[in-house]
């Protein structure tokens, strides 16, 4: 017999499959709109599947900020349309605007002002769109301290906005001997607000919370969901969840004890995705000295979680998103440490019995300073869409890219 006939036949077959196991992901990079000295992206969808990108642009010789946005049309985004403008906000790496959109458009941002006090005085500004203009930003917040309100994560609730902030109130002349007072902690709070600008429904969801991890809200089909980090007498700073019952925020309870014991902020908060009564949540954690990306499940709306799974392949640094399907399957994105740079990766996670990763996918190598900010996922119909900062020696530049659904597989 031939063997050289035999292999080709096999190469032939091989190809003609098209199925194999190590076959690549397609990585598809999307001119992003925005140029030089642009960072902080957020992404978000709307009931359609629509994505939306928000950034900062900074312009440096005016001591000026700028907040864009623009719509993905299939592998092209919009050109960039402006939201507001101001020399005044507080801009950091970590704490960063966001935006919401419904009905294929933008309607509601926030943004965060500078305030006479401190380097970490600064109110939580939302801005509402009025027809083809944006109407001067509104305060949730009415307690009139000096002191920090961000980290904030809205979703569309009912025909209202259902905001959430870390609020400093209690912080307010807090000498750093009072720092492990938690009568003097962070707290963690909501508030409702309608198209037009009242704010309604302002509520304390927990009174003691980490400094400035960020926040991450959800909608299950029976209400909302918040995770958030917390902090307890005992400085353990684990991943807790509360959920919105009949307009009242419930108990908060932690998704899975790490015990993480961290007398500071570790920056590095949760993310969370739901689809009905699936939630899931994504952290980081450095609990006895190990660095870990886990992800638990909820089949009950987030009333209970199941083990967790560890993610993360080699040394991560965290920052996390989230997002879940239909179909039952999950996605969590993180940053991971590859030699003196850093990995965005990808996993997908079966939700089922055993909630078996399936596959990990390269997304683009990074700077892993905090300067490259929080990287940003969005499931949108048939792709997962990622938005990033990349830093040269020139400066800071968005890069966004998609990836199929189906290739995560």
């Amino acid at each position: 017999m031939n063997f050289r006939i035999i292999i080709l036949a096999f190469i032939t077959l091989f190809l003609l499959s098209g199925c194999s196991a190590d076959e690549p992901t397609q990585v598809e990079m999307i001119e992003p709109p925005a140029g030089q000295n642009s960072h902080l992206p957020f992404l978000t969808t709307d009931q359609s599947g629509t994505v939306f990108l928000s950034w900062v642009e900074t312009d440096t010789a005016q001591d000026q900020s700028t907040l864009h946005y623009s719509k993905l049309n299939q592998t092209k985004w919009t050109a960039p349309k402006t939201i507001a403008t101001s020399d005044q906000w507080f801009v950091n790496w970590a704490d960063y605007p966001s935006i919401l959109a419904d009905s294929s458009n933008i309607f509601a941002a926030h943004t965060l002002q500078k305030i006479p006090g401190n380097t970490y005085s600064y109110n939580v500004n939302i801005h509402l769109k009025e027809d083809t203009s944006w109407g001067n930003p509104i305060t949730p917040h009415t307690d009139g301290t000096a002191t920090e309100h961000g980290f904030v994560s809205m979703i569309p609730w009912q025909s209202d906005i259902l905001a959430i902030w870390l609020d400093g109130r209690r912080t307010e002349n807090r000498a750093e001997k009072e720092y492990f007072d938690l009568n003097k902690a962070m707290t963690l709070r909501s508030a409702m607000i309608n198209r037009s600008g009242k704010i309604t429904q302002r509520k304390l969801i927990d009174n003691s919370v980490c400094d400035c991890c960020n926040t991450s809200l959800a909608q299950t089909s029976k209400g909302p969901i918040v995770a958030y980090r917390n902090r307890t007498n005992d400085e353990i700073r684990d991943i807790y969840v509360s959920r919105l019952v009949d307009g009242e925020w419930s108990e908060p309870t932690v998704v899975f004890p790490d015990e993480w014991n961290i007398a500071a902020c570790p920056v590095n908060g949760p993310a969370i995705a739901a689809h009905d009564a699936t939630v899931i949540v994504a952290w980081y954690t450095a609990a006895n000295e190990k660095q870990l990306v886990k992800a638990a499940v909820s089949s009950d709306y987030g009333k209970t979680f199941s083990e967790p799974i560890t993610i993360n392949d080699n040394k991560p640094i965290g920052r996390v998103d989230a997002a879940i399907n239909e179909q039952g399957k999950a996605f969590i994105s993180w940053m991971e440490q590859s030699g003196q740079q850093a990995l965005l990766k990808i996993k997908a996670i079966i939700i089922n019995q055993d909630n078996s990763s399936v596959k990990t996918v390269d997304i683009a190598q990074m700077n892993p300073s905090r300067k490259s900010g929080f990287p940003q996922m969005e499931l949108a119909s048939e792709n997962l869409v990622f938005a990033w900062t990349h830093i040269d020696s020139s400066g800071t530049f968005l890069k966004t890219a998609q990836v199929p659904v189906s290739s995560i597989e």
